[in-house]
């Protein structure tokens, strides 16, 4: 995925550079080299330095580029003007002749500060997309601005960086657009010939066998979708060939396992100057993506993506959805949801980095988004857990989703973190479990990363704490505190600037700490209890340090929560329910059995 640039197209074009244009547009020409392929007359034109006569030659190329036919073409076309060059308005009008600021200047002020990769790749395109209808000398003046600048981005570029794939998408479009439009001088059909190999590994390197992209990815997602929009959309408008088939299939997957990122008034994981969108707009955004590169076979939720611009199946249709549920381990994040519409339950946790981080929207609203963080003392000691999670267990049905990750200092201390949506009830488990294989005191710390606009409420008598913002409410349950204020606790959940953050303490040598948050609309009024359970094992209560249970009631809804810190020798017993699982959340039916929702097996 190289984008080196042949020093043979562009004889001493750094060092005219340095110099602007105070060189002569006819001098700056003949230190150009013609490719072979090149026509005689383009030859000529550059070997005599002929502005007039070369500026018609290259806005006829420009016009090959993407000549104007009836249908789709002049529709990709009219689509590439909308995405490219929103931001160069005044350089439009410019080599048009429509506005007041001659094209010179406008040139010269973008050439002064260092261009950025968004300002070429604009320029660029407007100039492919607007030049066949401009006078001859702007076009040439656009072209060596085009020529001047991007030689030196692409000889700048960071090389290293491009192992991280789609992540630079961007510079490999710059390095296409260079390539299509200096393919008359030497080097330039290398160029756009290397960004078709770069795109298509890209992809691979970026995405996982299922489509899944890389958790790495998804800080700049909107600009690489767009980015792949605009490519792809080339390829129709000019008849480069980008995707193989079976690219195109790992597209259309990439498409489906990203649907699930957009909710509410944001994208999970996106860099603060990313573009934030609303849930319409990025269904719009991957349904153009679909469009855009003719995704319509191989995205299972194509239809649904380009038509359904708020969600909502319309009567008759039989309109396909991507799937619900999905991790990846390779890809580092996974993502679950209650349904496909807009008032949706979504959980997305990314743990590509030594903190995790979640993205939660309760009933369509956003609930957490952020990093999940953590610091684990023992004895009084920092202990440094490894930069890397792995997921050791995903389940999902139609009742219940579950993430289980793990992250080690060695093999007996280690930090497993849970995540568990109930999609018919509203309800999400977040908890962590600690176990440290010795008898020193233990001091564990995280932070929920709390967003929205409604208002925090701590009850007055009890540990019970709850958001509100009109008529919804999120009710906060830390399981794993007493619930009355009267009692002391060793675990505490505190609203603080960063979220809420939790702080936990044990004698021995593990300790579980469970938070519920539940926003069912019938249950906004209903009381709340919560308690400890006791656990035994061969008839003999255990401590704390060696399994909790918990009981949990909503009105007339009740569950059970059961975890194993030490494997126990035979089934342990709690509350009637008989275990040698490692975790089990259960509904407690009101004839007083299970409903067993999540099972995991030591």
């Amino acid at each position: 995925m190289s984008v080196e640039v042949s020093p043979n197209g562009h004889k001493d074009a750094v060092d005219l550079l340095e110099s602007g244009h105070n060189v002569s547009l006819e001098f700056w020409l003949t230190k150009l080299d013609c490719d072979k392929s090149a026509e005689k007359p383009f030859r000529q034109a550059i070997r005599d330095g002929d502005t007039r006569n070369l500026g018609k030659l290259v806005r006829s190329a420009i016009k090959s580029l993407a000549p104007t036919k009836s249908g789709d073409r002049d529709r990709v076309i009219e689509r590439l003007l909308e995405r490219a060059g929103e931001r160069m308005s005044e350089f439009s009008d410019a080599l048009n002749g429509l506005g007041d600021t001659p094209l010179e200047e406008v040139l010269d002020r973008l050439a002064k500060t260092s261009v950025s990769f968004e300002e070429w790749r604009d320029v660029a395109w407007l100039l492919i997309l607007h030049g066949r209808s401009a006078k001859p000398k702007p076009v040439l003046e656009s072209w060596r601005w085009l020529h001047e600048q991007g030689t030196a981005l692409l000889e700048h570029s960071d090389q290293s960086d491009l192992t991280d794939g789609l992540i630079n998408v961007e510079q490999l479009e710059i390095q296409l657009l260079f390539g299509l439009l200096f393919q008359s001088l030497k080097g330039g059909k290398k160029q756009s010939d290397d960004a078709v190999k770069g795109f298509r590994q890209a992809l691979e390197d970026s995405t996982d066998t299922d489509g899944t992209p890389h958790a790495k990815m998804l800080s700049r997602l909107p600009g690489v979708l767009n980015s792949l929009i605009r490519v792809s959309l080339l390829e129709v408008a000019v008849g480069v060939k980008i995707w193989k088939e079976s690219q195109r299939r790992r597209l259309g997957e990439l498409v489906d396992r990203v649907a699930n990122l957009g909710q509410g008034s944001q994208v999970a994981f996106t860099d603060e100057d990313e573009t934030r969108l609303n849930e319409n707009a990025w269904r719009t955004l991957l349904g153009d993506c679909v469009q855009a590169a003719g995704l319509e076979k191989h995205a299972v939720g194509a239809d649904w993506l380009r038509r359904s611009g708020d969600g909502n199946k319309k009567k008759g249709t039989t309109w396909s959805t991507p799937d619900e549920c999905h991790q990846s381990d390779w890809a580092e994040w996974g993502s679950f949801r209650s349904s496909w519409e807009l008032s949706a339950d979504v959980c997305n946790v990314r743990y590509h980095q030594e903190q995790s981080e979640l993205q939660v929207a309760a009933a369509g609203r956003p609930l957490l988004q952020g990093a999940w963080t953590h610091a684990l003392h023992v004895g009084g000691q920092q202990v440094d857990l490894t930069d890397d999670w792995s997921c050791v267990c995903w389940f999902d049905d139609e009742d219940a989703a579950l993430m289980e990750l793990q992250q080690t200092a060695d093999d007996e201390r280690k930090l497993i973190r849970q995540v568990i949506l109930l999609r018919n009830e509203n309800l999400l488990l977040l908890a962590d479990s600690v176990r440290t294989g010795s008898s020193s005191p233990i001091h564990y710390e995280r932070t929920l990363p709390l967003v929205g606009g409604g208002e925090y409420q701590e009850d007055s008598s009890t540990r019970e704490a709850a958001i509100l913002e009109r008529n919804h409410r999120v009710r906060i349950v830390p399981l794993g505190s007493v619930q009355d204020r009267i009692h002391g606790t060793n675990d505490s959940l505190i609203r603080t600037a960063d979220g809420l953050q939790s702080q936990c303490t044990g004698p021995g040598a593990c300790l579980y700490s469970p938070i519920v948050f539940e926003w069912h609309s019938q249950r906004r009024k209903s009381a709340v209890e919560w308690a400890p359970l006791t656990v035994a094992e061969d008839g003999k209560p255990v401590t704390e340090d060696y399994a909790r249970g918990f009981r949990l009631r909503i009105g007339r809804k009740q569950w059970l929560l059961y975890h194993s810190l030490v494997a126990p020798e035979i089934p342990r017993t709690v509350l009637g329910l008989h275990t040698a699982s490692e975790t089990v959340l259960a509904e407690i039916l009101p004839n007083g059995e299970f409903n067993v929702l999540v099972e995991v097996e030591l």
